[in-house]
């Protein structure tokens, strides 16, 4: 039996933009947390014996130029090399921007796969051939798959890829392929990188597998995050394919309606216990909340001034209830809206009748729309600068827009608006 470790995306030390803006924000947490991810991988190799660990990608961070960051990679790289497990490195994207990784040397127990031609590590006595072809430029939209060789007869055959599998949006397209590209190559494992959410693309024929990134950086990468830990019998299939969460940090986003709550207070209380509620694991150290307060409440007036007090006296509450891990709340976001009689409101002018009429529906005419709020409207609604494309240049509203041009009709028609 022969285990291997497959991960990606590790982005270490990754630099936290925007995070300065947060007075109160645990920042050295924060950014440590990447790399206690990778001494959780690090520490579940070597408990589990395996004979190697993929990194398919990105390792580092595009121009981040702190060799301390290296340095402590080259450490935790040691630790493996002292219980003979040997590390096969695929530079990604970001891995292609980095200084550290055109300068640091590595312990010799890494092996980097080239990055103009792909290449074929052997491992003879497991019966192994792991296959890829690194980025020698940020931006490759070459098809890499295509040229990678064909399967190495009686041995197990992994696919090392940093890519976007077509289909897959929010990514760069960067070494695109697709599903029967990849299949074509008869190999018995993909180990892809890239796309950060984990995720088994397909099981049969071929396992393509994106390990995703073990520890989430920001708030869009919520939900559990880790690596893929894989045995391969004597016969040379796969047995197993097992994912182990591994973050420290959990970012998470609440949307939570309100709509019974007519006091902001009432609301704060309401979001801790549902925090309180959520069971995550015991190897959290830091979880991150935003919160979307959504529906049509009567604290909506207050919401509006005491947004960011509402964050403050939420985040104290928590603090009180000696959670065995830190809180901190990132943002609350009110998006509720009025609580008014939408028969009444639709008396108040032409615009509020027409924009509500779309909105129950959730058919927006953005063109129709724009071009009604442009003519009622004028100088209220801006415009992009000159000289942008034009589908960038648009009068049409975003939902936001449409909601505060709701909320200053109700304002200049309603008793109760204030």
């Amino acid at each position: 039996m022969t285990k291997f470790l497959h991960t990606a995306d590790l982005h270490l030390d990754s630099p936290l933009k925007g995070l300065s803006n947060h007075e109160h924000a645990p920042q050295e947490q924060i950014r440590g947390a990447s790399r206690a991810a990778l001494t959780r991988i690090v520490t579940l190799a070597i408990k589990e014996q395996v004979t190697f660990v993929i990194i398919a990608g990105d390792l580092y961070d595009g121009d981040w130029q702190d060799y301390s960051t290296g340095q402590f990679f080259n450490a935790e790289m040691r630790r493996l090399q002292q219980k003979g497990i040997k590390v096969y490195l695929l530079f990604g994207n970001h891995d292609a921007q980095s200084k550290i990784t055109r300068q640091l040397s590595l312990p010799d127990n890494v092996f980097v796969f080239d990055t103009k031609v792909p290449e074929t590590f052997l491992l003879e006595e497991h019966a192994i051939a792991l296959h890829g072809q690194g980025f020698a430029t940020q931006h490759v939209h070459d098809r890499l798959a295509l040229d990678y060789p064909a399967a190495v007869a009686d041995s197990f055959n992994i696919g090392v890829l940093h890519t976007q599998v077509e289909g897959h949006q929010g990514h760069a397209p960067y070494a695109p392929c697709t599903l029967a590209e990849l299949n074509a190559k008869d190999y018995q494992y993909w180990a892809l990188g890239h796309v950060h959410q984990p995720e088994i693309l397909q099981e049969s024929p071929t396992p393509v597998v994106y390990a995703g990134i073990p520890q989430g950086r920001h708030i869009r990468e919520t939900r559990e995050k880790g690596c893929y830990l894989a045995s391969v019998d004597d016969s040379h299939q796969l047995v197993d394919l097992t994912f182990h969460p591994l973050e420290t940090l959990r970012w998470e986003h609440l949307e939570v309606d309100v709509s019974i709550f007519s006091d902001w207070e009432d609301i704060e209380s309401h979001l801790a216990a549902t925090i309180l509620q959520l069971n995550l694991p015991t190897r959290i150290e830091l979880a991150v909340f935003r919160v979307t307060l959504n529906g049509q409440s009567g604290a909506h007036e207050e919401l509006l001034r005491l947004e960011t007090a509402l964050a403050l006296k939420l985040q104290e509450h928590l603090f009180n209830e000696n959670l065995p891990f830190s809180v901190w709340i990132e943002k609350v976001r009110n998006q509720t809206t009025p609580l008014v009689d939408i028969a009444e409101l639709r008396q108040a002018d032409e615009l509020t009748d027409f924009v509500l009429t779309h909105w129950e529906k959730e058919e927006l005419d953005l063109d129709s729309l724009g071009q009604e709020l442009q003519s009622k409207l004028g100088s209220l609604l801006t415009t992009t600068a000159s000289g942008e494309d034009e589908s960038e240049n648009s009068l049409y509203p975003t939902k936001e827009e449409v909601r505060q041009v709701i909320l200053s009709t109700l304002k200049s028609s309603t008793p109760s608006s204030g």
